[in-house]
């Protein structure tokens, strides 16, 4: 269709980010895979679309399959990168939406001894149970930053590799 249209190339980048995400939330709602099998079946998918998308422009256009030069080779390897990321964001999204979300609010446990000193740090002069709730919402908040900290990495990859020639990097 991009090429039949002769469009711009940043509808593709565009693509090559947006619809591999909820694949990857698919991919962990229904099979719970983790972050690793999202980066493989990302992997997979992106070298066959990719392969696929070079034997049509190199059939299209009559010029050889494989890239030629080392920027075509860079540009192939950017929109492999790009559909990965996205696969593992979408995973990220779904582990932080359907598991920690949901954990995080109905944990009642007692709060771990780190989270407790943290809890005194900020607030010495607190009740005990003023103490173990400031307790427990640190220890809440401390177990999801890493998934976020993941998920917003993996965005912010997938959207570099995808969209850096269109924002002119």
């Amino acid at each position: 269709m991009i090429i039949q249209l002769d469009l711009p190339t940043s509808y593709l980048r565009i693509i090559s980010v947006l619809v591999p995400l909820p694949f990857g939330v698919a991919l962990f709602a229904i099979r719970r895979i983790g972050f690793r099998g999202a980066f493989g079946v990302g992997a997979a998918t992106a070298l066959i679309a990719v392969t696929g998308m070079l034997a049509v422009v190199g059939l299209v256009d009559r010029v050889p399959v494989l890239p030629q030069s080392a920027r075509d080779w860079s540009e192939a390897i950017e929109y492999g990168l790009s559909i990965t990321l996205s696969y593992d964001a979408g995973d990220m999204l779904a582990l932080v939406v359907f598991r920690l979300l949901p954990s995080r609010i109905a944990t009642a446990g007692q709060p771990s001894g780190v989270a407790i000193r943290f809890a005194q740090l900020l607030g010495p002069h607190a009740g005990d149970e003023t103490l173990r709730r400031r307790a427990r919402r640190i220890q809440e908040i401390s177990k999801a930053i890493v998934p976020l900290i993941g998920l917003l990495l993996t965005i912010g990859g997938s959207l570099f590799t995808g969209l850096k020639h269109i924002l002119g990097t």
